[in-house]
């Protein structure tokens, strides 16, 4: 290895660590780096567009890809990478709340420790527990009606990952929420824990809870995902394809294939449980014979969801075709 070579491998060792952990001050000490994403972070235009193409989107993923790669990366250099590091340090400088009790952790003591927001330090045991129960609907938890209508109304809660990422403090200067409200919450959370494996995939594929699926799906979709299928099923499939083309300045066939990926990744999500819903549907229909509307199929009463009923209707006439719904 020639002087630059070894010039080289000395710079790339001292810029970034092969790890998700960051070392902050030159001394041994590790800061551990959550799930933030690039967006966050003040890079150049140029460089996040360099890093989105590569799949790298959080700044976990940048520190967990190696240097070298980061250099092999098209237009990507040492300077990239020095002018990278420079705003992590300062990002960490601004932001200390996002990391874990106190900040400076040895690896070895981070590895003995997780941190979930609402719970404060927990045992691995714990975490892998909630971990567990992650995705089942907030609507399926058993809490007083206040506090269960106010979370359901701010659409950034919609599961119990939804909730335990949120510190206890930052819940209680939100309205209703009180100190007696988080124990509550806590105390039902811990419970959901101590369910069999059976109980729990009972709750995680209830059928009844069709249309939480369907709102945390849509959360998941970009703003003109989100805006094409409104344009195309809130007046019951009647605007053309080329119609909203013409809003989106896109051909007729790109909005088609758009429409279509979307139901390929919805129909992904229920494909696994696709027996269940169909049994569900149909026991409506036999109850009562007639097409289902949408106010047999919502099981919250008075519950004001964030997009028009004929949107979710379109969603399941598209997944379920055997089963009549209102309207498609």
């Amino acid at each position: 290895m020639n002087g630059k070579e070894q010039s080289n491998l000395k710079f790339v060792k001292g810029l970034l660590k092969e790890t998700i952990f960051f070392n902050g001050n030159g001394d041994g000490t590790k800061v551990q780096i959550t799930h933030i994403p690039i967006a966050n972070v003040d890079l150049t235009v140029r460089f996040k567009n360099i890093l989105e193409k590569t799949n790298i989107k959080a700044l976990q993923d940048l520190l967990n890809t190696s240097p070298y790669e980061l250099l092999g990366i098209r237009n990507c250099g040492r300077k990239s990478i020095r002018d990278t590091r420079n705003e992590i340090e300062f990002f960490v400088s601004k932001h200390p709340e996002i990391f874990d009790g106190n900040y400076f952790k040895t690896q070895e003591e981070l590895l003995k420790e997780t941190n979930v927001p609402l719970f404060g330090k927990v045992s691995n045991d714990f975490a892998n527990k909630l971990y567990k129960i992650k995705d089942i609907f907030l609507c399926q938890i058993n809490l007083p009606i206040r506090i269960k209508n106010y979370l359901l109304d701010d659409t950034t809660f919609r599961t119990i990952e939804d909730l335990i990422k949120v510190d206890a403090k930052n819940l209680i200067v939100k309205k209703n929420i009180g100190r007696d409200s988080i124990e509550q919450i806590k105390e039902e959370v811990i419970k959901i824990t101590n369910y069999d494996t059976n109980k729990i995939n009972a709750l995680l594929n209830d059928p009844k809870y069709i249309l939480d699926l369907l709102d945390d799906f849509l959360e998941q979709l970009s703003q003109i995902e989100r805006d094409i299928c409104l344009m195309r099923w809130t007046n019951y499939g009647k605007t053309s394809l080329q119609e909203i083309g013409q809003t989106f300045n896109l051909t007729r066939e790109r909005i088609r294939q758009i429409l279509s990926a979307i139901i390929k990744k919805l129909r992904g999500k229920i494909l696994p449980n696709e027996k269940l819903y169909i049994e569900y549907f149909l026991s409506l229909i036999i109850e009562k014979p007639k097409v289902i509307s949408f106010k047999d199929i919502e099981i919250i009463p008075l519950y004001h969801r964030k997009y028009g009923r004929n949107l979710y209707l379109a969603f399941l006439s598209e997944l379920f075709p055997e089963v009549p719904f209102e309207g498609f």
